[in-house]
């Protein structure tokens, strides 16, 4: 069973309209007990899937963070001697 995740995003999403659409959809194929079991752990295992894939790009996250600041500090520090490099030419030419 392929599950499109992008059907969980979206604002009008609707649980119980999204199980009982994928129940009716597979009822004739597969006796109703193992197919709802066959949900349950495929639900899991995505969820799994989805917390593992969230905590690997957080923790990705916090990592550049430090970088980040120290680029935004070096820019900082460029821009404040590039003004002051400025004003000392403006000075020379009055």
């Amino acid at each position: 069973m392929m599950v499109d995740l992008v059907v969980f995003g979206d604002e009008k999403y609707d649980a119980k309209a999204w199980l009982n659409a994928t129940y009716w959809d597979h009822l004739l194929d597969n006796p109703v007990d193992r197919y709802l079991m066959d949900l349950e752990v495929k639900l899991q295992l995505m969820a799994k899937i989805i917390a593992a894939d969230l905590d690997e790009k957080s923790s990705s996250a916090l990592f550049r963070v430090p970088q980040a600041a120290r680029n935004l500090q070096r820019v900082c520090n460029d821009a404040i001697t590039s003004r002051a490099t400025m004003y000392a030419i403006l000075d020379k030419l009055k």
